[in-house]
This record gives C-alpha cells, sequence and structure tokens, in this order.
C-alpha cells in the first residue's frame, strides 16, 4: 500500500484509544500491580467485547474515518509533486478524487471494525475483573464519558503523523503516531470540560479499574497500530484503481470543457 493511501487509513487505528486518553493521560498514579494470568472467564469476555464496541461503535468510526479521509488523503495528496501540479492544471481533481475513494476505504474500514472489537475485548478481559469492567462501561454510559468519547474522536490531530510518513516514505503508523494524535486533542477537550467533569473523569481514573487501563495503554497503541497497518493485496488494488480511474475521469472530464 502506498503511503498515499495508508495515511487514509491512519486516523482509524485512533479509535482504539480516543476515549481513553484523558483517563490514560492523568497526573501521575501509583504503578498498578500486574496480576497473575488468570483463566479469562467467557462473562469476561463479553464485558470486555462490549467496552471495545462502546468505545468504538460503527458511527463513532464512521465519522472519524470520514474526517480522517477528508483530511489527510487531500493533504497527502497535496505532499505529493506530481499530483499537486495535476490539481493546478485542474482544480478540484484531488477532491473529485477523493470523493471516489471514500465510500470504500469507509467500507473496507466497517468491515474490518469487529476483528478490533474482539482483539481490544480480549485484551480488557484479561486485565480487569468483571466487576471492574461494568464499572468502565458505566463509566463511559455516563454523559462524561460519553462527552469524553465525543470530543476526542473530533479533535484526534494525524497531520504530525502524516508529515512524518510522507518524510520518511514510510506506510507504517506507529504508536509514536497515535500517541501524538491523541495527545493533540487534550487541549480542546480540557477547553470544553467543567470543572465538575474534570472532578469526574479524574475520579474514575484513580480508582483500581482507571488505574489498570493506564497500564494497559502501551498494549492498547499496539493492538491499535497493528490494526490500522494490515492491509489485503486484492483491497489496496481496489483502491488504487479506483483513485487512477477517478483521476482520467475528472482530467478527462474538465478537458473537454476546456
Amino acid at each position: 500500500m502506498s503511503p498515499l493511501i495508508q495515511a487514509a487509513f491512519a486516523g482509524r487505528a485512533a479509535l482504539a484509544l480516543a476515549a481513553l486518553a484523558l483517563v490514560l493521560s492523568a497526573a501521575p498514579l501509583a504503578h498498578a500491580q500486574q496480576a497473575p494470568a488468570a483463566a479469562v472467564s467467557p462473562r469476561a469476555l463479553a464485558l470486555g467485547g462490549d467496552l471495545a464496541k462502546l468505545l468504538n461503535d460503527e458511527e463513532t468510526t464512521r465519522l472519524q474515518t470520514r474526517k480522517m479521509i477528508r483530511e489527510t488523503v487531500p493533504a497527502a495528496f497535496n505532499a505529493n509533486p506530481d499530483i499537486a501540479a495535476l490539481e493546478k492544471l485542474y482544480p478540484g481533481m484531488i477532491k473529485y478524487v477523493v470523493d471516489r475513494m471514500e465510500p470504500e476505504i469507509m467500507r473496507q474500514t466497517l468491515v474490518s471494525l469487529p476483528q478490533l472489537w474482539a482483539r481490544l475485548g480480549a485484551i480488557y478481559a484479561s486485565a480487569l475483573n468483571e466487576a471492574e469492567l461494568t464499572e468502565v462501561s458505566g463509566f463511559f454510559h455516563r454523559p462524561v464519558g460519553q462527552k469524553l468519547v465525543q470530543i476526542m474522536t473530533s479533535e484526534m490531530d494525524f497531520s504530525a503523523a502524516l508529515t512524518r510518513m510522507l518524510a520518511a516514505n514510510d506506510e507504517t503508523v506507529k504508536t509514536s503516531d497515535l500517541d501524538a494524535a491523541q495527545r493533540a486533542a487534550l487541549p480542546e477537550l480540557m477547553r470544553n470540560i467543567s470543572r465538575q467533569e474534570g472532578t469526574e473523569i479524574l475520579r474514575f481514573a484513580s480508582t483500581p479499574a482507571g488505574q489498570k487501563l493506564r497500564e494497559l495503554r502501551p498494549k492498547l497503541l499496539q493492538v491499535a497500530a497493528e490494526w490500522s497497518n494490515e492491509s489485503d493485496p486484492a483491497e489496496d488494488a481496489l483502491i488504487e484503481k479506483i483513485v487512477e480511474e477517478a483521476m482520467t475521469e475528472f482530467v478527462e472530464k474538465t478537458g473537454a470543457k476546456q
């Protein structure tokens, strides 16, 4: 997958972590003790899966993917000298191409979403007991938890990651990219939460469940990065074909009018 196409998928990894950003980036907390690995009950797996779906539901994924496609892909195209030159000759071409790409990228992302739910659900279930999973789910069902999800998923900024990828000709989304994109949204979150909401968030972060979530952050980042970087050659080829055909169509249509 070329960096230009990979950029379209970079943002989806953020969905795995967005809602936990402030909780996991709160003031230093006591280091949670790693408990010995224990068998995970079917109920815990179910609760973990439900939590993963809650934090990465289809509608949120759809909105975040659309945002990333419309913001990162045009920037990636404009950074390519050849495509930028074509855009100057045929103004509007990049938007036309991005509009044509979006449905297929969206389809591929939503199809892969259950894989993310399963992987994150297993991590949650292995680290938190059933009572803690219920507690975490309850927090994110409350208005303050829902607000946290909404703001963080809408304010993620992958511009730094995109710049790095293009400069290095690197197709891989790194955990550091996700960390930076996540933290970039925190100022906007802080501007939009009340003192009471901030207190409620920090209170949750200081609970044993909140501390365990903080300890999970490296694993969550890794899973999100791996999920984002996975690709299917046939699906990649389809997107490349859509891009090529859309460019040709736009040039032909625009050329005919000139």
